[in-house]
């Protein structure tokens, strides 16, 4: 199951295939496993996946950077510092360079945790501004989609045979 966006009910199929079957595909197990992390620690994941894959390369350049849009916390409550409500968790910022030319990308991600997620108002006006200049942009709350659809697209934009 390759899905942008695991639901609980997801979740429980998965887990009443296992329950059946007694067996589950690699994706399968890894969508279980992940079904109690937190967004930030789906987050952490995916940029250990970056740094795994992509860590070796000289000639190309593969940066995960986070933007902190939170703020700062004064007496409790979240005080926003020039940030934009709603604007996506990470970009990556991918650089390939050839003899003659530089080619330049980014990728924006906004991640969910799997249990419940909710996409605000701001973070779709977000995702659709960035989708109607052509940019890439992804909802994710698991690293299977992660892997096997934005890592892709780093790939492809690499020219890397996988």
């Amino acid at each position: 199951m390759i899905k942008d966006l695991i639901t609980n009910k997801d979740l429980k199929t998965i887990n009443d295939k296992f329950n059946k079957f007694g067996t589950l595909t690699p994706n399968e197990s890894v969508l279980l496993s992940e079904g109690h992390l937190t967004e930030s620690k789906i987050q952490i994941a995916c940029h250990n996946i970056i740094k795994a894959r992509y860590g070796y390369l000289k000639y190309c350049n593969v940066k995960l950077v986070q933007v902190d849009n939170g703020g700062k916390i004064k007496m409790g409550i979240k005080i926003a510092e020039g940030t934009q409500k709603g604007f996506e968790d990470v970009i990556i910022f991918l650089h390939r360079k050839t003899p003659k030319e530089i080619f330049k990308k980014q990728i924006f991600v906004e991640f969910k945790r799997i249990s419940s997620f909710k996409i605000s108002p701001e973070q779709q006006q977000w995702h659709d501004f960035h989708k109607k200049w052509g940019d890439s942009t992804h909802f994710c709350n698991n690293t299977v989609y992660f892997g096997e659809v934005i890592c892709k697209e780093i790939d492809n934009f690499l020219l890397i045979k996988t």
